[in-house]
């Protein structure tokens, strides 16, 4: 029996190693998406770029958030995985999902993008038309690379033994997801401090003020994550609403028409918050982030 445990050790090692490679390699397509997708609306690519316009640019706009969201929240997960050798079969599940989620989401922007090129060419017009085209393709590549090991950690993971359904308290914990992240954030604190030993001090300083910040946010009284995950939720949605509102005011400079600037704000806030809530609704159980709807009624 213990020759069993100890052989089968190296097996569930090497599913963290590749769920945290795959975790690293979609977080990677994620970010290198994210700056394909800012440079695209550069002054010098504008003029040759065809998908810079609605709706694709409105699909673009709102994968790149959920690519970069998800694939950081994998990420985090992942690192735990791979520090915590008895997390659930649930748990490195919820990564495989994380991945496909944000992959699915670079994917469809890609196929609209190529649609796009395809229907009003402009690789032949300038210099900037064959970098979109290059772009395009290295992104291509990069997202079939993080799919090809998702897949691979994903096939390794069902070869392991495992029970039907996550354990109890597992169902899905927005303030377990949070806890991941905050996580994820103390570990690259811990090692810039042991790489850069003049940084120690501060860093550490930082660590605890945000683990009394972080517990101040998990335990507030009317939007909590940890009690109030739909209130959280759309409590961020609205404040990144205000952001960007605010990001494309400075960006477009003062503008003397207050009813186009309400409207403009109106916009991003609305959008913003329904997006966040419906992805919340649709997007939240797959990814362990809120309880199944139907056990409001048990």
């Amino acid at each position: 029996m213990k020759y069993g445990i100890a052989k089968g050790m190296p097996r569930i090692d090497r599913v963290a190693t590749q769920l945290q490679r795959a975790a690293l390699l979609t977080f990677a397509a994620s970010l290198i998406f994210w700056a394909f997708f800012q440079i695209g609306k550069s002054p010098n690519f504008v003029t040759a770029n065809p998908f810079a316009n609605d709706p694709v640019d409105a699909i673009g706009s709102i994968a790149v958030q959920v690519a970069l969201a998800v694939s950081i929240l994998t990420l985090a997960r992942a690192a735990q995985v791979g520090h915590a050798p008895t997390a659930s079969t649930y748990k490195r599940r919820l990564i495989v999902r994380g991945n496909s989620v944000a992959l699915l989401a670079i994917g469809v922007t890609l196929v609209a993008d190529t649609f796009m090129e395809l229907q009003y060419p402009t690789w032949d017009t300038s210099i900037w038309g064959q970098l979109l085209v290059v772009g395009l393709g290295t992104m291509a590549l990069i997202t079939c690379a993080a799919g090809l090991a998702t897949v691979a950690a994903a096939r390794r993971l069902s070869a392991t033994p495992t029970s039907e359904g996550p354990p109890i308290g597992e169902a899905g914990s927005l303030g377990e997801a949070l806890g991941d992240l905050w996580a994820l954030v103390r570990k690259i604190l811990a090692w810039f401090g042991r790489n850069f030993p003049r940084l120690s001090r501060p860093l550490r300083w930082i660590d605890n003020l945000g683990n009394l910040l972080f517990e101040w946010m998990m335990n507030w009284p009317w939007i909590g994550p940890r009690s109030h995950p739909w209130r959280f939720c759309a409590s961020v949605a609205l404040a990144l609403g205000v952001a960007l509102a605010t990001g494309h005011g400075l960006e477009e400079g003062p503008s003397f028409n207050l009813t186009m600037t309400v409207l403009v704000w109106s916009i991003f806030i609305v959008v913003e918050l329904a997006a966040g809530l419906l992805g919340f609704l649709l997007l939240g159980g797959f990814l362990g982030l809120r309880p199944p709807l139907r056990s409001r009624r048990e």
